[in-house]
């Protein structure tokens, strides 16, 4: 049995899948397996795959599954003490299992990393920031797990580990929160071990709308489970719901060249951070807007 379960799950995925996947044969800890599920694709993505060795698990879902549900039906077959994710989109730095393992220990349950944000060509956007001492407080305030930098210990919590099926865009998001309100130990690597793509045109007023509803959802049900949380953390929660409602609006017009209306959004985000009033003031600039986007917040946003 390997030692860390890769779980990749892909749909008409063929365009980046050979990078995703060649980026794990790269890794300097070679003690692994690529649990593989094809979401009923319906391009190259199975031919690619069959390319690789017996080190992939290839398996087919009967139907296209949403997000969480897909990633429940790949779990089934991750019997590793650790485990790992990947999207079909996105590459792994060559130490990342190897950087993991190392600062893994007996109590720890999730390590995480920084990661390099690149565009649909490869282009380096920003690297991330994460929270020396991550804790349940700590990622209210700021969310900062991407989850192909994720690494989770099965010997510790792998019956805790389930996607809620009922999510289409946030279920990670879910699962994360919810082990680290039980203060779970987790551990952040302040080393990018991560190449996460991002695509021009992947946010939508539609799926805008669906995540900020989902994320609502996930903090109200934080809230309903751990009311002790909830009752110390009332502030964080609040402001963690409000900024999700607006960050992902602002953004969402920012990609529309509508810089007026994401000024307002973020003059009214001011109220919790004076860091939003400085872009607000940037944004109500005719022109200068444009440019300032251009340079500096489409990196961001």
């Amino acid at each position: 049995m390997a030692k860390v379960s890769i779980l990749m799950n892909g749909y008409n995925s063929e365009r980046y899948l050979k990078k995703a996947i060649d980026s794990v044969y790269a890794q300097t800890f070679d003690d692994w397996e690529i649990i593989f599920i094809d979401n009923c694709s319906t391009d190259g993505t199975k031919k690619i795959v069959d390319g690789y060795s017996e080190k992939i698990k290839y398996y087919k879902t009967k139907k296209n599954l949403n997000l969480g549900s897909a990633r429940n039906f790949g779990l089934k077959y991750c019997c590793s003490d650790y485990l790992a994710f990947l999207d079909t989109d996105d590459i792994w730095v060559d130490s990342k299992l190897e950087d993991q393992i190392k600062v893994m220990d007996e109590s720890t349950v999730l390590v995480y990393s920084s990661v390099i944000t690149i565009d649909s060509n490869g282009k380096d956007l920003r690297r991330t920031k994460v929270s020396k001492t991550p804790s349940f407080p700590s990622l209210l305030h700021r969310y900062d797990i991407n989850m192909q930098s994720v690494m989770i210990n099965l010997r510790l919590i792998k019956f805790k580990v389930k996607f809620d099926e009922n999510l289409s865009y946030c279920p990670d998001y879910d699962l994360f929160m919810n082990l680290a309100a039980q203060q779970l130990q987790f551990k952040s690597i302040d080393i990018p071990l991560v190449r996460y793509r991002i695509h021009g045109n992947s946010l939508s007023s539609k799926t805008g709308d669906i995540q900020v509803k989902e994320i609502s959802i996930v903090l109200n049900n934080l809230q309903k489970k751990y009311p002790y949380l909830s009752e110390k953390y009332q502030e964080l929660f609040n402001n963690s719901i409000i900024k999700s409602k607006y960050l992902i609006k602002a953004k969402f017009f920012l990609k529309e060249g509508e810089y007026f209306n994401a000024a307002i959004i973020f003059l009214s985000l001011s109220k919790i951070n004076k860091k939003y009033l400085i872009i607000s003031v940037f944004l109500f600039l005719p022109v200068i807007n444009i440019v300032i986007y251009k340079l500096i917040f489409s990196k961001y946003f």
